[in-house]
């Protein structure tokens, strides 16, 4: 993980080019499959920390300009969430 938190770190940088809108798909992507992943195995401090961050990924940028499927994404990262926080309880 500690590999992965690094790779993040670097790639956060290449989403604030203003022309980066394929970058934030694809990093949003892989974020919120390491969160489901994680979240399907039980480890719930790492799934809602990359499923907020996709969050947040996708947050930042206008959905408009973002590809269609982009909003799916969002969605099933919301859901992610949900899952977690009823997990919780």
């Amino acid at each position: 993980m500690d590999t992965v938190e690094h790779m993040f770190t670097k790639c956060k940088q290449l989403t604030l080019a203003p022309a980066s809108s394929s970058i934030v798909e694809v990093l949003a992507d892989l974020m919120y499959e390491i969160g489901k992943d994680a979240l399907s195995k039980r480890r719930y401090e790492v799934a809602i920390r990359w499923l907020g961050r996709t969050y947040d990924t996708l947050g930042e940028k206008d959905l408009e300009m973002l590809d269609p499927e982009v909003g799916e994404l969002r969605l099933s990262t919301m859901q992610g969430i949900g899952k977690y926080i009823a997990l919780q309880r």
